[in-house]
């Protein structure tokens, strides 16, 4: 009897950590624009800047500004930027964050994110979106209202 009630015990158990593990919360913010607050610390939160894409490929810009006088034609400055993009490992580090930080857009499209600030929580099938709340902490408790008041 007791190795039975054990049983079932652990099995709910082990439902609970995976129903829980499913729920996450997403923020899309601009960091030129938004400064995240109140981020709990009793939820995994995902954050990304949608800014970092602009920032990096500034970055990438002025690291292929052609600065010099003795190109001859535009054949010899493509052959500079090429140069540069296989021998700068600034460059290639900046390359490959940029490539990390167009990642952050495949949120936004997946959960038809149309803005942002936008706190995304998903508890299993169910997806919950608030816009424009940089305080990540309000937003969750928009959230967990409307499913309050959404329970029949």
């Amino acid at each position: 009897m007791a190795r039975t009630l054990f049983t079932l015990l652990l099995i709910l158990f082990s439902v609970s950590v995976l129903a829980a593990a499913e729920n996450k919360v997403i923020v899309l913010y601009d960091s030129e624009r938004h400064m995240l607050s109140a981020p709990p610390t009793f939820f995994s939160i995902e954050k990304y800047d949608v800014a970092l894409v602009g920032k990096i490929e500034e970055q990438i810009n002025q690291r292929l500004k052609y600065t010099g006088h003795k190109a001859k034609s535009e054949k010899q400055v493509e052959e500079w930027a090429k140069h540069k993009l296989q021998n700068d490992k600034e460059l290639q580090v900046l390359l490959s964050q940029l490539e990390e930080a167009y990642t952050y857009t495949k949120p936004a499209m997946k959960y038809g994110l149309s803005k942002v600030p936008a706190v995304v929580y998903v508890d299993g099938e169910n997806e919950y979106i608030v816009y424009g709340e940089t305080n990540v902490r309000k937003a969750l408790d928009k959230i967990n209202a409307h499913r309050v008041s959404a329970r029949p």
